[in-house]
């Protein structure tokens, strides 16, 4: 019945609509004009070329007033060709692989790569400031050329050039730079004046340079030129309809009211720019443009006469508009102009009104339909019979009532007005889940995700048309929620730290409005890990709230059925090392800041899905920080008395005994949840219900990350009792544990380069050291765990010995450098690079690349030739 009425009433007024726009829109007078009087766009605009010549052109029929050239081209981009001569070959064939950056066709910047393009965030004036950039044996410098025009409105003719010289070719009548006494002639001519008021131009053009260069030779370089148009005025002027379509655009002149402007007054005029040549050819729909170098004789135009150039054989029409008295000429084309612009507006509107109301109807019946079917299959879907849904809500109002809350309960159908406008995609979001409630601009929903302590519950919503995670934590608890916010806002913007958007009061509650995610890190591993069932517990749980977790799981299983946490060998995937990798960085960026978060642990690990290049991958995000502390300057510790504690079986045996708290706590925890991610589920110190007590007695069991050796490693130092041995989350990020196949071999690589230039005979450390760990790194004689064909293949070029790690180096070195040169069979024997050939060594001497990264670590740190292994950035 109400559609029906709903329907009714639409049509009457969309009949009244279409009556009304029958009839022919009234010119109302000065004083009282409405806004149908003013276009909503400007008639005149000012293009840049490609060839950068810069034209004045009418917006409607797309003619040319005027044009003058600024100089060069706007676009100009270069890159060396990848085939180069046989000297530059070593140096800069691989550089001509590299990257290189370009601008579209929207004038944004792209990184261009072998794998596709990546659009920047930066304009090129911003990276352009951030210039000289170096990588390894590249430079990319950047400068910025500033040049401004003083240019005659009227004529278009260059009164003067301020800035780096144009070329000589330049045209009399089209842009050449006047003498003193030429510039004077011009500006007291009176051309640019109308009614006392004087009109200058000033147009600047800034152009945008970036090149990189590799052993002096130029890989690519881009230059991209820009426009600003200034219109300065002197005087004072009586606006009155449209004295100038410039002053008008500029200054935003909408009001019915004559008014008196007091000059002198600067604005800005856009000035549009086309990057290749078809594009600008399609604006203007014609085969050719005006030859700036040349004068036109163009018709009449609807602009103000001081905006048009003068011509020696104007037509009739224009003579007889040059015979009216000064003054009236100008009147009469703005009147001409308003009344064509108005009767075209009249049409438009004429046609479209009926069409809009019957358009706008449609909608909106779609809409209710739309809302009344989901209501009712959320009813079929529960079983709940409309009295029963009825005394629930009714009691949920009495509920409100009676506790005072400033909340309002949304029933199914309800229209809060200005609320549920402030979410158009409401019921799209809810999908069928109507029970909710609004504090401020947040909406609540019902749709729990997570609980907490102290009475913490995280609901999905939305705050300012954003989906958002809610936590809503009881006042009582208001200065964690207040912690938690500051310490949000310190580390924003960090793509591995949840971002917070808002917060939200009442009487009872706080409500954070937080970055919505997928699930938890703990969600994650439990659903993917097929052994992670010994961690899952249900204990003292309500049997619904077993099945909703059941649930749960499975849903988040769904939605990740692409993504290996674990390669066929057992080892972490790309996936999951990229995902430990965010949780490193996020906790390195917090103590980079200061913050002390003391609740690390999988569940207060967030999960999102992100695209890197078109394929969906997961990004690690750090959240929940209501215990954190900030260490004040100059301190490294919280004391001994340090408030809050962190969950069970995740603390560093100083937090459970109550000692001082250093960054150090955070490195206990982060080893618990990256033995957590490796193996599955498994903590490093047993059961949930003993993990405190051995935590305290320092009984460790890594077994099962003994197959990982690089892992075993760094879990051993993380999970140290004493925090002054564990390493700092800097110090983690450039761990090999981390590194890709890639990395690894080019470390070893360029380890073998640099034990390559010790002489044994003198007694060198670094290669001391390095023999010393043979027997951990490759046992006995490295010969034996490779095949026969492969031995024979090496013992052609030379002798090795095959107790010694270098020789062993070497033999890793020389066949990756001659890859392709290798017999086929051993080719296939090792494997494509870099994941086969990694593999292959990996597998026969797991312990290799770590023992040698020891050796490095501690001898050659500080060299430049390892920095790029041994000191990554936080970020």
């Amino acid at each position: 019945m109400n559609l029906k009425f709903h329907f009714l009433i639409l049509c009457v007024l969309a009949f009244i609509a279409a009556s009304i726009s029958s009839h022919d829109v009234v010119l109302r007078s000065p004083s009282r004009r409405s806004l149908l009087s003013y276009p909503p766009t400007p008639d005149v605009e000012l293009i840049a070329a490609p060839n950068g010549t810069v034209y004045f052109i009418h917006s409607d029929s797309r003619k040319v007033v005027w044009s003058f050239p600024s100089g060069p081209p706007i676009y100009l981009s270069y890159r060396a060709p990848l085939h180069q001569d046989e000297d530059e070959k070593d140096h800069t064939a691989e550089h001509s692989r590299h990257s290189f950056l370009d601008c579209g066709d929207d004038w944004e910047l792209y990184l261009n790569h072998n794998n596709g393009r990546l659009k920047l965030n930066d304009t090129i004036q911003d990276y352009v400031k951030k210039t000289p950039i170096y990588e390894d044996d590249e430079v990319t410098v950047g400068s910025m050329h500033s040049t401004a025009f003083k240019v005659d409105p009227r004529t278009g003719k260059l009164i003067h050039n301020y800035g780096k010289s144009l070329p000589t070719n330049m045209p009399n009548g089209g842009g050449e730079t006047l003498s003193l006494e030429g510039r004077k002639k011009v500006e007291s001519s009176g051309t640019s004046k109308v009614k006392g008021l004087d009109v200058e131009l000033y147009i600047e053009r800034i152009d945008y340079s970036l090149s990189t260069k590799a052993f002096d030779k130029l890989l690519w370089n881009l230059t991209i030129g820009s426009f600003k148009a200034k219109v300065r005025c002197r005087g004072s002027y009586l606006l009155r309809d449209k004295a100038s379509l410039v002053l008008e655009h500029s200054l935003g002149l909408r009001s019915g009211f004559d008014s008196v402007v007091s000059l002198p007054c600067e604005f800005e005029f856009p000035v549009h720019r086309f990057r290749k040549q078809s594009m600008f050819d399609h604006f203007l729909g014609v085969e050719g443009v005006p030859d700036p170098q040349t004068e036109q004789n163009l018709p009449p135009a609807d602009v103000p006469n001081h905006l048009l150039p003068s011509h020696e054989d104007e037509k009739t029409s224009a003579t007889h508009h040059r015979q009216l008295r000064p003054g009236v000429r100008e009147i009469l084309e703005i009147k001409i102009s308003r009344r064509r612009r108005v009767e075209k507006l009249s049409m438009l509107i004429r046609r479209f009104i009926p069409w809009s109301f019957i358009l706008l109807a449609m909608l909106l019946i779609g809409y209710a339909y739309h809302r009344k079917s989901s209501y009712t299959r959320l009813n079929g879907e529960v079983n709940v019979e409309t009295n029963v849904s009825t005394q629930s809500l009714s009691s949920r109002r009495r509920r409100s009532r009676k506790s005072g809350r400033s909340l309002t309960v949304l029933e199914e159908g309800q229209n809060n007005g200005t609320d549920i406008k402030r979410w158009p995609n409401l019921n799209s979001f809810v999908q069928g889940d109507t029970n909710g409630r609004t504090v401020g601009k947040m909406f609540v929903s019902s749709r729990e995700i997570a609980k907490g302590g102290n009475g913490t519950v995280v609901y999905e919503g939305i705050y300012d048309g954003r989906k958002v995670a809610v936590k809503r934590m009881v006042q009582a608890h208001h200065d964690v929620a207040f912690k938690e916010i500051q310490h949000l806002i310190a580390s924003d913007q960090h793509p591995n730290i949840v971002r917070w958007h808002g917060v939200e009061y009442d009487h009872d509650f706080v409500y954070v409005a937080l970055e919505h995610c997928s699930c938890s890190l703990n969600d994650l591993i439990e659903s993917l890990t097929e052994s992670s069932q010994n961690s899952v517990t249900f204990d003292g749980k309500a049997p619904s709230a077993v099945v909703e977790h059941k649930v749960k799981l499975n849903s988040v299983k769904t939605s990740m059925k692409d993504i290996k946490l674990r390669k066929n060998n057992g080892y972490p995937s790309a996936q999951l090392l990229k995902i430990m990798r965010d949780l490193v960085c996020g906790l390195a960026h917090l103590h980079e800041l200061g913050i002390v978060h003391r609740d690390i642990k999988p569940q207060n690990v967030l999960i999102q899905n992100i695209l890197i290049n078109g394929e969906p991958a997961l990004r690690a995000k750090l959240s929940d920080m209501g215990i954190s502390k900030r260490l004040l300057a100059d301190m490294s510790s919280l004391g001994l008395h340090a408030t809050g504690h962190g969950s069970s079986g995740w603390q560093a045996p100083e937090q459970l005994l109550h000692g001082r708290q250093t960054r150090a706590v955070d490195m206990f925890s982060l080893g618990c949840v990256l033995f957590f991610c490796v193996t599955g589920g498994s903590h490093p110190f047993g059961e949930r219900f003993e993990r405190d007590s051995n935590i305290i007695k320092n009984q460790v069991d890594l077994f099962l990350v003994e197959n990982i050796p690089e892992a075993m490693e760094l879990l051993a130092r993380l999970l140290q009792p004493d925090p002054q041995l564990r390493p700092k989350a800097s110090e983690v990020l450039h761990h090999p544990f981390f590194w890709n196949s890639e990395m690894r071999l080019s470390f070893l690589h360029d380890a073998s380069d640099r034990v390559e230039l010790e002489d044994r005979e003198s007694n060198s450390d670094i290669l001391n050291a390095l023999e010393s760990v043979a027997p951990v790194a490759i046992g006995t004689r490295w010969n034996e765990k490779m095949e026969p064909d492969f031995i024979n293949n090496i013992g052609h070029y030379r002798r090795y010995k095959y107790e010694s790690v270098r020789d062993l180096l070497r033999v890793l070195r020389n066949k990756l450098n001659h890859y392709r040169e290798l017999p086929a069979n051993i080719q296939t024997l090792l494997g494509s690079v870099p994941d086969g050939f990694d593999e292959y060594f990996s597998s026969r001497f797991p312990k290799l690349l770590i023992e040698v990264y020891k050796v490095v670590y501690k001898y050659c740190y500080s060299e430049n030739w390892f920095q790029k292994y041994l000191q990554y950035s936080v970020i």
